[in-house]
């Protein structure tokens, strides 16, 4: 049987590519009656230089699907489509080891309280602040509360990350371990205790999802996409995004365990963010 006579369903991942990718697949639709599902992951939010090849691209869909509940909101605003929202999620692991011993398996003191990063150390993830709330907490605050910095990740700003540590002298508060496999990052969030997100934007954070899986208090720049998840004081903490002193201040309050933040996370996780409810709504979109 050729491509032409099975006629197959073709999903497409909408990505920043020229619009000469994307061509195609309206003009294959009127000719052979091909059906298309574009999954929007991103794409980037910035206005296109030439709407036609895309307006077409979304109208001709049989479904458009976005990962989170911005980018919905701004590609039916675009283009007048429905786009119905279906989140990335991954089944999350959570270690069945205790966080003291965990805490000694990566060279960490039992009474030292780990803020976890987890993602690439890039600009949009707004590194730097951490280092900044850091100066200001100062380097006396820090070590009589045992208060650790743990990146998990790599990117390009991360040399410079290094050096701006080093010169204020707080090396002894911040540990980067570089790329972590998928087998041991549930280790890592175990021997943790706040987990602290600062991107200016998120589509669908997994990052955050698996720690709120793994019980960690949550600090998070109130930006678009986080602010879906987190509500403040009710499953964490928001902050004023790129804020040090409010990231400062939200530190200082995470030092204090608040078991209803943490519940309340781990019940929005189960409510709104459940992987088996995804892969249901995938099979009746694909079925049908």
């Amino acid at each position: 049987m050729t491509l032409l006579e099975s006629k197959p369903t073709i999903i497409l991942t909408l990505s920043r590519s020229h619009w000469l990718n994307w061509w195609p697949y309206p003009v294959l639709k009127k000719l052979f009656n091909f059906k298309y599902i574009v999954i929007i992951h991103g794409g980037g939010l910035s206005e296109w230089k030439w709407k036609y090849p895309f307006l077409k691209l979304f109208e001709k869909a049989d479904q458009v699907i976005g990962i989170s509940k911005r980018i919905c909101e701004v590609y039916h605003n675009r283009t007048g489509v429905n786009v119905i929202q279906m989140l990335p999620l991954i089944p999350f692991e959570k270690s069945t080891v205790n966080t003291e011993k965990l805490k000694e398996k990566w060279g960490y003191k039992k009474d030292e309280t780990i803020f976890l990063s987890v993602g690439s150390i890039k600009p949009l993830k707004n590194p730097g602040i951490v280092i900044s709330a850091a100066k200001i907490l100062g380097l006396d605050f820090l070590n009589k509360n045992r208060i650790k910095f743990v990146f998990a990740g790599d990117g390009v700003l991360l040399p410079q990350i290094k050096i701006h540590v080093a010169k204020l002298n707080l090396e002894s508060r911040f540990h980067f371990l570089g790329n972590i496999s998928r087998d041991l990052i549930s280790e890592v969030y175990g021997a943790s205790d706040v987990y602290m997100i600062n991107s200016d934007f998120e589509g669908t954070p997994l990052s955050l999802l698996e720690a709120m899986h793994n019980e960690l208090s949550i600090i998070a720049a109130n930006s678009p996409g986080i602010n879906d998840v987190i509500t403040h004081d009710f499953n964490g903490l928001l902050y004023k995004t790129k804020d040090a002193e409010e990231l400062a201040k939200a530190i200082k309050k995470s030092l204090i365990t608040n078991d209803l933040l943490i519940k309340n996370s781990t019940q929005t996780l189960k409510e709104s963010f459940n992987y088996i409810e995804m892969i249901k709504e995938y099979k009746l979109i694909f079925n049908k």
